[in-house]
Order: C-alpha cells, then structure tokens, then sequence
C-alpha cells in the first residue's frame, strides 16, 4: 500500500458492489435507486457509463464477476423478498443483451481460478440445520464438487443480514480459496481451504468485526474490507498468509 492511489469513479452516490475486470481497464456496479437495481459498465479511464442489465420490480442485484475472456460478466440476481427464492449466478454479454441462468442457488458470487477452468461460490442451505458449501464447479457451471463445509465455522454469504456479497478468493496460484468467517460468539476468521482436497486452515481475521470482502493482493498477502467495530465505517486491512498479522 505504500503507492496506493485511489480514484474515485462515480459521483452518485448510489453506486454499490464493484468489480474490476481482468485488464483492469472496466469496472462493473450495481447502481441502486429506490426499489430498483440495475448493472452498470464504466472504464476506468473515462467518464463513460453503460448500463447492460435494467431494473426489474422486485428484484435485487448482489454483485458481479467478469468471466476470464472479459466477455460477459456473471451477476448474483434475487427476489427482493429472499424468502421466495434462492439466489441465482446470471450471465450478461459485455455489451448488453439478455442475461440467462449460469448457476442456480448460490449464497455468493462465483469467482474464476487463475487457470480459467474452474468456478467457485457458496451455497446455503437451512435444512436439517443451516450451513454453508463451498463449491467448485466447471466452466459452464456443471460438474459441481462440494468441497467443504463450514460447521463449526459460520461463513459469510448473502444469508447474512447485512449481505456481503463477495466471493470465495482464489490464491494466484490456485492452489488456496480463502472464505471469510466467524466462530461465535464473535471471533472473525479467514479459512483457507485447499482447492484439491478441501483440507482447512483457519487464520485469526477481524476479532468482531463484521466481514464485507477479500482477494488477494499476492501469494503472501490478502486486503479485507471490514468494520473494525459493529457500527464502525468500514476499512481496508491487509493480512499476512500464512502468519495472519494485520
């Protein structure tokens, strides 16, 4: 960080959920106005903006993802009233056009492997009790592995009341997908599951703060967006893999 430069992209205040894409040249967000959400494409050079999904009555926008080839961008839609409906991975070309399923019941964005062959995003379900599966799957969204659990610890997903809608963060060399969590009563953690076997490994994260998102910077090192306190703004912090210091 000791050369960051930040530089602020939207001046309407209702700008929500960004991703960047691979070349770093666009940006999408999801722009929230009243009861409705749409998704937006802006580059990171100009002032031009685009929108690619329009608002739809009763529906909510939780994040996006670019798929490797910079192509389409894979988005999280779901009813306002989530208990109607899971949350579903929908796919818009770059340029617009009409989105279609990719992946159904998901409780996170999906995220691409460095090598661009596989997915990965979490699904929740509340029965016979509520935890969470991080899942691998192919590139058209088939061929799904479940590769591990949370119990005991609750990880953060789109079931959480405050709805951080990041997605499951691969290491640069695939080898690692980190998940943000909590051992209750209010203990954050960064979980570091082994995308071949599943094994896990749990580094102290926030204490009680609660989580909104994480990639990794490098090999050695990851940024978490996160409250420091409940009630708090929320915050960058950088955290050392594997020693966890912040």
């Amino acid at each position: 960080f000791a050369d960051l430069q930040v530089t602020q992209l939207t001046t309407s205040g209702n700008a929500e959920r960004a991703a960047i894409s691979p070349d770093g040249r666009y940006v999408a967000y999801v722009q929230h106005d009243g009861d409705g959400d749409s998704l937006w494409i802006r580059q990171a050079t100009t002032t031009s903006n685009v929108q690619i999904v329009r608002p739809e009555p009763g529906m909510a926008l939780y994040g996006a993802t670019f798929t490797p080839d910079g192509t389409s961008v894979d988005f999280v839609r779901q009813a306002a009233d989530a208990r109607s409906a899971p949350a579903g991975v929908w796919r818009v070309p770059f340029l617009g056009g009409t989105p279609k399923l990719f992946v159904g019941n998901v409780a996170s964005p999906i995220s691409w492997s460095p090598d661009g062959q596989r997915i990965a995003f979490l699904r929740t379900e509340f029965t016979p009790v509520l935890a969470s599966r991080l899942i691998v799957a192919g590139t058209d969204g088939g061929q799904e592995r479940t590769l591990a659990t949370d119990t005991p610890v609750l990880w953060a997903s789109l079931t959480a009341p405050w709805r951080p809608s990041f997605a499951p963060a691969w290491s640069p060399d695939g080898r690692l997908i980190a998940v943000l969590g909590a051992r209750l009563p209010s203990t954050g953690v960064v979980v570091f599951v082994d995308s071949q076997t599943g094994s896990m490994r749990e580094v102290p994260g926030l204490g009680g703060g609660v989580p909104y998102g994480l990639d990794w910077l490098d090999g050695q090192s990851l940024v978490l967006n996160a409250q420091s306190q409940p009630g708090g703004s929320a915050q960058l912090y950088r955290l050392l893999y594997p020693g966890g210091q912040q």
